[in-house]
């Protein structure tokens, strides 16, 4: 059974979040945040922003706020957001 998957791209400028999908049976249970924690952790050693984009209606735009990640703009269908480290 496969509990998700995910696409990002590591760039040096930054790290752009294309996709992180968990599935149902696993939603809730702290994967999402163990993923972007992780991510979290190289953005901060390498001193570089992630973006990424959620459906306005997603819920797990509350995650991403939780974990710090700002709304900096919106799409008719998305919003864009940022995390930044500390250090950047």
């Amino acid at each position: 059974m496969k509990v998700g998957y995910c696409f990002v791209e590591y760039l040096s400028e930054c790290i752009i979040i294309h996709e992180i999908v968990i599935s149902p049976d696993f939603q809730g249970k702290g994967y999402g945040s163990k993923v972007l924690r992780s991510i979290i952790d190289v953005a901060a050693e390498k001193h570089i922003p992630i973006k990424l984009q959620v459906l306005k209606e997603n819920i797990a735009h509350d995650l991403y706020c939780k974990l710090g990640f700002k709304d900096v703009g919106t799409t008719d269908t998305h919003i864009e957001m940022e995390f930044i480290p500390k250090d950047v």
